[in-house]
């Protein structure tokens, strides 16, 4: 199974502040059953140095490697860093060596402008995931907000820890079991930062099996980042 969305670099953002911690955070993804990672660590406001980036990789690939576990680098990028590094910068940003990008947008307000920057973005190139959109209050307001991202032909990736009512709360848990319950999720990543989240992930991928959720599709979209 890939795990095509968490925080496990180490001193790269809000996640592992050790390569120490990091390994231990390998290891509970593969006693999940994950034998595929790809490490995307935010790029937005203070955080998203590339150099930071790839050093850390290098950095845990040995470790990953001793686990026997596939890893591939990625970013999860927040739209504003966009604007300052810039639309043509991004390819450097995809999951490994695929064109899939994940694009965040605010938890509190969706640009206005958003479908302009998903344009842009696809004019360069690129496959647009959406992560976390059961956490953005446009859509907690208005659920119709999903079929236009699916309309401009963008993924949905649903966070496991938002189905934990204790991480982001009720509005956000009642919208990420909607967005399975009909079925509207591309792929469900753990969006780990710590050993505890990949607990939240099995029990999310259990959760999401019982309406259709098959992680073999997940993994045809993300298998893309490791040719």
């Amino acid at each position: 199974m890939i795990d095509g969305h968490c925080h496990i670099l180490p001193n790269c953002d809000d996640g592992p502040k050790s390569i120490e911690e990091s390994y231990d955070v390998l290891k509970s993804a593969q006693s999940c059953g994950v034998n595929k990672i790809i490490f995307t660590s935010h790029f937005k406001h203070s955080y998203g140095s590339v150099q930071q980036h790839k050093l850390a990789y290098e950095q845990l690939l040995p470790y990953a490697q001793k686990l026997g576990i596939d890893v591939a680098l990625g970013a999860e990028v927040h739209w504003k860093k966009i604007s300052e590094m810039g639309f043509s910068n991004m390819k450097e940003l995809t999951l490994g060596k695929s064109n899939l990008f994940l694009l965040e947008f605010s938890s509190a307000n969706l640009p206005s402008a958003w479908e302009t920057i998903v344009y842009k973005l696809q004019g360069e190139g690129l496959k647009i995931i959406i992560v976390h959109p059961e956490r953005y209050r446009a859509v907690h307001e208005d659920f119709g907000i999903i079929d236009k991202f699916i309309d401009a032909d963008c993924m949905l990736m649903l966070s496991a820890t938002s189905l934990d009512k204790s991480v982001f709360g009720q509005r956000t848990f009642k919208c990420a079991k909607k967005l399975i319950k009909k079925r509207l999720i591309d792929i469900i990543a753990s969006d780990a930062h710590c050993t505890q989240n990949y607990e939240i992930f099995n029990k999310a991928i259990t959760y999401a099996a019982r309406f259709g959720y098959n992680t073999q599709d997940a993994d045809e979209i993300l298998e893309k980042a490791f040719y």
